[in-house]
Order: structure tokens, then sequence, then C-alpha cells
């Protein structure tokens, strides 16, 4: 799906945007795994983004469990220059994105994003005529 042009306007710097033509998905793998307990105070801390606890409370009575998930994608982009000609560039990259979630009890469970990082990046310049799909499309003929 294109954005319109109102909200690629929006999103207009140094006199160029970023068109996504398309995005693929080619692995997601778990890095890390951290568990921990924590206090009603310590995980409400935590939700909100205020701090996390240096050090484990014998009162705790959380179960916390985060996850950090590697994603590689392949992206057709379009950098669209509004004085020039449009560079189409194919991108891989790799995000670290952050799962966390209160664990104690089945029906607790309340997963959010926490973070997502760029970790890797690579682009190469690409043919207009071939996106990902279009390589798709060689490989099952």
């Amino acid at each position: 799906m294109r954005p319109d042009s109102s909200v690629k306007t929006n999103y207009v710097r140094g006199r160029r945007y970023v068109d996504c033509e398309q995005m693929k998905i080619e692995r997601a793998q778990i890095s890390q795994v951290f568990y921990r307990r924590l206090t009603e105070q310590e995980y409400a801390d935590i939700v909100e983004f205020r701090k996390f606890p240096d050090a484990i409370s014998p009162d705790a009575t959380i179960e916390h469990l985060r996850l950090y998930v590697d994603i590689a994608t392949v992206e057709d982009l379009n950098l669209v220059f509004l004085e020039k000609e449009t560079l189409h560039v194919q991108q891989q990259n790799v995000y670290r994105v952050a799962f966390e979630s209160r664990v104690t009890k089945p029906d607790e469970v309340d997963w959010r994003i926490d973070s997502m990082h760029l970790i890797d990046k690579n682009a190469i310049e690409r043919s207009p005529a071939t996106p990902l799909a279009a390589d798709d499309d060689k490989k099952n003929e």
C-alpha cells in the first residue's frame, strides 16, 4: 500500500522522502531472553519508562519476561528527490525488537513492544523494474 501525497508531504526531509515500495521479512530469531521478579511499583516503573530496578527485591511478586528478537528484512525503497531523479535501492536491515510482558499468570500476559532499533543495514542500488516481487517471479519460473 502506498501513502497518499498528503502523507508523503509530511515526510519530506532535506527536499526528499523515502517511499517503501515493498518489504519482506526474511527471518526472525530470538537473540536474548531476560527473566526477573519485580514488585508492583518496579513493574509500573518499567511499563511507564521511568526506570529499571537495580536489585532484586525480597518483596517481588511479579514475574517479568523480556525477549529480544532480531528481525531481518529486505526493503525496496525509492528515494524521491524533489529536484532530482528518483534513486531506487534495495536495503537489507536487521532490527532488534524488545518485547516485554508480565508473565506471573497466563491471564496477565500483556506482550508489548518496548523498543525497536536498527542494528545493521546494507543498501545497494537497483533498477526500478526489479523490486522483490520481480525476483520472486523469476524464482517461480
